[in-house]
């Protein structure tokens, strides 16, 4: 009996489980850690059957998609990825992810491909070659000596050689899978995109599911080849565990964004710059430097050009001195076209991507909004400046007092309720209750004379 006892629970103990992991957004150095901890959590746990990966993604960096292609082709565990919900899209790097795994499936209404790769900050227009009959005119006294092709340009050739690694590596995790090899090198060199139904007819998917319920039920029984082993996939009676990131995995996930670290980075020079306005270490001075932490933090995870932040802090610093120094207009300029052309090269993004950009909206919102703010400190500043002191000493020029003792021509009077040792004006007698007018102040003396 006992022995019985300890088999069931041994059996409920081993009970198959489906891990499923919701990937949503570019594909950044966040989700590969995410999604390489999901994997060695499930070989950790041992009685994983499938894990599924349900992603919606424009694309991303291809350092953190090599990384994913990696953890999931290496695992032994049957992984899933699902293109959902509807209107969801495996694009660029997604693509990659997705011919690594065992089994592609996609939900109606979704596409997956356009996996051409793009080159960070180039200029696409400076960087094309010219048309050959043009470049054969240009050459004619070379005509002999003269290849099928004009030259490439330093940034083509380093396209071509990418081109050419990815289209492989797409035909090869393609050819792994048994999925169809000729789709997988178009969408890296002709960047074709294509929806559900045809990715399943060129047999790019095995499966079209509406939901998870339904995917799970169109993978039961399912065959794979895994290692060189046939895997027919039970997933009968099994329970379904979901995996949703940590909160520091969705906080560093929602921070790696160039939007986002744009506004922190903002939002602490704003911070330092009060603090330094205000003196000693106060609110604006920690925020600020929380802001300023994040924000890099956000960019160490981003392709930023480091020009671009210098011409940001330089922009911001010459904004800044407008304020101190008279110089007719020549440092805001200055400032504005370092700060606006700073944030424009600020992200090395590729053309179109545009969640790895800044848009030029809010370039401009912030360029108008710092330079009033600019302003607007140094208008009140002139006017403090400019103000009368009304404290201390100083203060008190100009003030009415009352002689309290008879000055000959030394006494006392009183001032804003206050007792002051007076000296009247050419040693003018004043006497006791009589009003007098503040002219100085010396040392602690105050020079009066008669109202």
């Amino acid at each position: 009996m006992f022995s019985i006892v300890l088999l069931i629970s041994f059996a409920t103990q081993i009970k198959g489980v489906i891990y499923h992991s919701k990937v949503d957004g570019p594909i950044d150095p966040i989700i590969a850690r995410y999604i390489e901890n999901t994997i060695l959590k499930a070989e950790r746990e041992g009685n994983v059957t499938l894990i599924v990966f349900e992603i919606n993604t424009p694309g991303g960096l291809v350092d953190s998609m090599e990384t994913i292609v990696k953890a999931i082709s290496n695992t032994h565990i049957p992984v899933c990825i699902y293109v959902a919900p509807k209107t969801a899209r495996a694009a660029s790097a997604g693509a990659f992810i997705a011919l690594s795994a065992d089994i592609i499936a996609m939900a109606p209404q979704t596409h997956i491909g356009a996996a051409h790769p793009v080159t960070m900050g180039s200029n696409p227009e400076k960087s094309k070659t010219k048309p050959w009959d043009e470049w054969l005119k240009e050459n004619k006294e070379d005509t002999k000596r003269v290849k099928r092709t004009p030259p490439l340009s330093n940034e083509d050739a380093m396209m071509e050689k990418i081109t050419n690694y990815l289209a492989a590596k797409a035909k090869s995790l393609a050819k792994a899978h048994n999925r169809n090899e000729t789709w997988a090198e178009k969408s890296v060199r002709e960047s074709i995109i294509t929806d559900e139904e045809q990715a399943y007819k060129d047999k790019v998917i095995e499966i079209i599911a509406e939901d998870f319920d339904e995917l799970i039920t169109k993978i039961q029984g399912l065959k794979i080849n895994k290692f060189n082993k046939e895997i027919i996939l039970d997933l009968e009676d099994k329970s379904t565990r979901e995996l949703e990131m940590s909160f520091s995995e969705y906080f560093l996930h929602s921070i790696a964004n160039p939007q986002v670290a744009y506004f922190l980075l903002i939002l602490g020079f704003f911070g330092i710059f009060f603090e330094f306005k205000a003196g000693g270490i106060g609110f604006p001075g920690v925020f600020g430097g929380i802001c300023l932490i994040l924000a890099f933090v956000s960019l160490q995870m981003l392709p930023i050009n480091i020009a671009g932040l210098l011409l940001i802090i330089l922009g911001i610093i010459l904004l800044i001195l407008e304020v101190k120094i008279v110089s007719y207009g020549i440092l805001t300029i200055g400032g504005i076209i370092s700060f606006v052309f700073g944030s424009m090269i600020l992200i090395d993004s590729p053309k179109g991507a545009t969640y790895y950009s800044i848009p030029m909206g809010m370039i401009s919102g912030v360029t108008v909004a710092l330079v009033l703010f600019i302003f607007i400190v140094g208008f009140f500043a002139v006017k403090i400046f400019r103000k009368k002191i009304e404290t201390g000493k100083e203060g008190l020029i100009d003030k009415i007092g009352i002689v309290k003792e008879r000055l000959a021509p030394s006494g006392y009077i009183r001032v804003e309720g206050e007792l002051w040792q007076a000296k009247s004006v050419n040693a003018e007698t004043i006497e006791a209750g009589a009003e007098v007018v503040v002219k100085e102040v010396q040392a602690r003396i105050l020079i009066v004379e008669k109202r």
